[in-house]
């Protein structure tokens, strides 16, 4: 809940950051259950998402489910992603094939897409964007200046160059997981990608999630 106004006011997408084991597909899990249930519309133009995608018949949800990670093995899906459609992984090297199919196939206003960590999987997120969907995936990584040291992953922060961005980011929210139920937020992903190219530390905020000792202090705090 916490994170719903973050959900809400996401334009291209967002980037979950964070290292194994501190429940990155739990929180994705839940992400996916708000998304699939509230989204936020212009109300002159409430046919349309802020990214321009037709929505005559509500946001159409995609997860691409890696390793049955976010689902479950089933083949009924985990009750808490909400009304989704479901396009199972059976093995990590077929997630960029799938995430492909996803955009091609579905015609998704949000894909959901769990370790994007390939070469091949970041040029279909690239695509994904290209085609309007809005984004959510998850990386490995401590912080976002960790993640900024991965060649691989450099094309979804806007292509990076001499210290400056060609491009806008994949993702206009970047979240990074520090701890169970402890996320540092970044509203403007683009200027926290900038600061990072500049040496700077990137402002963002922190959120806490119920169940943290810090959330009954208001749940967040810059």
């Amino acid at each position: 809940e916490p994170l719903t106004p973050l959900l809400q006011g996401m334009t291209r997408g967002l980037l979950m950051i964070g290292p194994p084991r501190v429940g990155k597909t739990t929180l994705l899990r839940d992400i996916v259950g708000i998304l699939s249930s509230v989204i936020k519309v212009d109300p002159d133009q409430p046919e349309r998402l802020p990214n321009g995608v037709i929505n005559h018949f509500g946001p159409s949800v995609v997860v691409v489910d890696n390793s049955n990670e976010i689902g479950g093995d089933g083949q009924e899906c985990h009750p808490d992603v909400g009304d989704v459609t479901r396009l199972q992984v059976s093995d990590p090297s077929e997630l960029a094939r799938v995430l492909l199919e996803a955009i091609i196939n579905k015609s998704p206003t949000h894909v959901i897409g769990d370790e994007i960590g390939s070469t091949a999987d970041v040029q279909q997120v690239l695509t994904i964007a290209k085609r309007g969907a809005m984004m959510v995936a998850t990386v490995h990584g401590f912080t976002l200046q960790n993640v900024m040291t991965n060649p691989v992953l450099l094309p979804l922060m806007g292509s990076p160059d001499r210290g400056q961005r060609r491009d806008p980011g994949v993702f206009d929210v970047i979240i990074e997981v520090r701890g169970r139920g402890e996320i540092h937020a970044y509203r403007d992903g683009d200027a926290a990608i900038d600061a990072v190219l500049a040496g700077r530390e990137p402002e963002g905020e922190w959120i806490y999630l119920p169940g943290h000792p810090k959330h009954q202090d208001g749940g967040s705090r810059e």
